[in-house]
């Protein structure tokens, strides 16, 4: 009698059972797949929101630098009321504001300029300003450096910047407004009035004093230099901070010795003579 030759291979339960595991490790992977996509987009989409709200606080401080008077309210709709109601003559103005979950310029023609758009990163963003007290105020202004914080308000993009601005320009009694608020208001000129009272804003500028006539041509000249190029960089702020240092020690050496008003003055003038050259 013959024998069935014993047959090999898979019972349907080892058949079950190992579909079973290689299907977990199907899903495991795809699982550990997907996680690790979506890390990665996120933290992409991160990298990349982080880098546009950089740029945009480098595009913010450069137009807040130079400004010559600042407001801050708390949107630009209550700026604007403010505003109208102050005689203020025929001023070119800027608005930085918070609108939709967006960053906006408007500039003097009317223009809304986008500096940050929340729908293309699908977030909200939020701008926040604030004067910030200084240890040792300029003469004459109790704040020159505003505050400027940005904030991503997306759950999984949630991330926040801050910088400080040294506005050196400020034609008025330093920064008005509300100790905080979503918007500003700027001027990049300087009103007849502004003018008038810059000997008050700037009492211790001794070219001002002692030097020029406040509406003679070179000391305009000075100022155009000193806001079109000194503040714009680093070095050029070291040397205006170093004037009016040297400025207020010179007219503290006048009220104690009158007599050496001539070469004090005389020393500052040639100075300015100098700078004239190539202002």
């Amino acid at each position: 009698m013959r024998h069935l030759k014993k047959s090999e291979g898979f019972t349907i339960l080892e058949l079950i059972v190992t579909t079973a595991l290689l299907g977990l490790v199907i899903v495991g992977g795809m699982q550990l797949y997907f996680f690790a996509s979506k890390a990665f987009v996120l933290g992409s989409n991160k990298a990349d929101l982080q880098a546009e709200m950089h740029a945009a606080m480098n595009r913010l401080t450069e137009e807040v630098r130079l400004a010559h008077s600042l407001q801050i309210g708390p949107s630009k709709e209550d700026l604007i009321q403010i505003v109208n109601g102050q005689a203020s003559g025929d001023v070119e103005r800027f608005y930085l504001y918070g609108s939709n979950g967006s960053v906006y310029l408007e500039t003097p023609d009317g223009k809304e300029r986008p500096i940050l758009v929340g729908d293309v990163m699908g977030t909200d963003y939020r701008i926040t300003f604030a004067p910030v007290s200084t240890a040792v105020p300029g003469p004459g202004d109790p704040s020159q450096v505003i505050g400027i914080t940005l904030e991503s308000l997306a759950k999984d993009l949630e991330y926040a910047l801050s910088s400080e601005v040294q506005v050196l320009n400020l034609r008025a009694s330093g920064i008005k407004g509300d100790p905080s608020g979503g918007a500003i208001v700027f001027t990049k000129t300087f009103t007849e009035e502004e003018y008038e009272q810059a000997r008050t804003i700037r009492p211790g500028c001794i070219l001002f004093r002692y030097v020029y006539d406040p509406a003679s041509s070179q000391l305009y000249a000075l100022r155009q230099f000193r806001d079109n190029y000194l503040a714009t960089n680093p070095f050029g702020r070291l040397v205006i901070k170093t004037y009016y240092t040297l400025s207020d020690a010179a007219l503290s050496l006048l009220e104690v010795a009158p007599w050496a008003e001539v070469p004090v003055t005389s020393a500052f003038r040639a100075v300015a003579e100098l700078v004239l050259l190539f202002a």
